[in-house]
């Protein structure tokens, strides 16, 4: 199985110029992630513990970043970055199940060179 998955994504990268290709999907049951469409995460909404977003300080662009804590532990999350298609789709999906207010996406990316971490929802 491993080494089947290695030469789609290989094949895949080839195809797409050495690219990985991500996407995010959502339902009404869980959240999916791909990687040159194989999934690779899948989150159910109910195993969501916490709910976080930064900006991610790189060397030309500072992409949003929204940290998804799945676990009970609260060690393993998955994080979603707005370079992933589907995105925009993630993030409407979570203003809207939790109940979040629009601007904090602006107030996340305020600013240069800064990281502005905010936790967005955080199971009681």
């Amino acid at each position: 199985m491993k080494i089947t998955r290695f030469f789609q994504s290989l094949l895949f990268r080839i195809k797409s110029g050495g690219e990985d290709i991500f996407e995010i999907k959502v339902n009404n049951k869980s959240i999916y992630l791909f990687k040159n469409n194989m999934a690779i995460t899948v989150i159910d909404w109910d195993n969501i513990c916490s709910i976080t977003a930064f900006k991610q300080d790189n060397l030309t662009v500072d992409p949003v970043v929204l940290c998804l804590c799945h676990s009970p532990d609260t060690k393993h999350g998955t994080a979603f970055n707005e370079f992933m298609s589907g995105f925009d789709t993630l993030v409407s999906e979570i203003n809207e199940r939790y109940g979040l207010e629009c601007d904090w996406l602006n107030r996340v990316n305020l600013g240069a060179f800064k990281k502005n971490l905010e936790v967005l929802w955080q199971r009681a």
